[in-house]
């Protein structure tokens, strides 16, 4: 088995939910600095009025290694926050195409699941989908934004997401695979 560990490389549709802070033109430019050496200072936000319904954007990630044969698990490290109780997310992972689920979605709620400052936040997803490489090479994550429209306006951070994937090699190969140093602080099991 292997990790390999990848950034968000493109936009999504829906990426244009969130506006961009800092310098990076992109919105992928704003959250793909790594865990490891995060950026607080560049990040995207979606702001949802009070009664505003859900946004969904998605954001690309790298292609995975010539040597990706099958995976076997997913997991994503996203470094966010959100600024009250009436914010919650849902995410999962999909193909490149955003509609072919690669894994189970998992939720958070702000307080229970999402601090009011940043903080490395790990999804443990169950692989669903397709184990190829051709499935997940520029798989994307959708992220959910909402809330039940009852207290202040919501508002979700992110500073940073990272994705790693658990795979077997071409070849028989095993051991070791990249990938940075993941802080976190949550484990979560898959829900939904």
């Amino acid at each position: 088995m292997a990790d390999t560990t990848i950034l968000p490389n493109a936009d999504g549709t829906g990426a244009s939910n969130y506006a961009i802070h800092g310098g990076p033109v992109t919105r992928f430019g704003a959250i793909n600095n790594g865990v490891s050496t995060p950026d607080d200072t560049d990040y995207i936000r979606n702001y949802l009025q009070e009664g505003d319904p859900a946004e969904t954007a998605y954001f690309g990630f790298e292609d995975m290694p010539e040597s990706f044969d099958a995976a076997t698990g997913c997991s994503v490290v996203i470094r966010q926050k959100a600024t009250n109780t009436d914010d919650g997310a849902k995410y999962q992972i999909f193909k490149a195409d955003g509609s072919t689920a690669l894994t189970n979605q998992l939720s958070l709620s702000a307080g229970s699941g999402i601090s009011s400052s940043y903080r490395n936040d790990t999804l443990a997803f169950t692989v669903t989908g397709d184990t190829d490489k051709t499935s997940w090479d520029g798989a994307q994550i959708k992220i959910i934004h909402d809330g039940p429209g009852d207290g202040d306006d919501p508002e979700l951070w992110i500073s940073e997401i990272e994705m790693t994937v658990t795979h077997t090699e071409t070849g028989g190969g095993g051991g070791g695979g990249g990938g940075g140093a993941n802080s976190s602080s949550m484990l979560l099991v898959g829900v939904g």
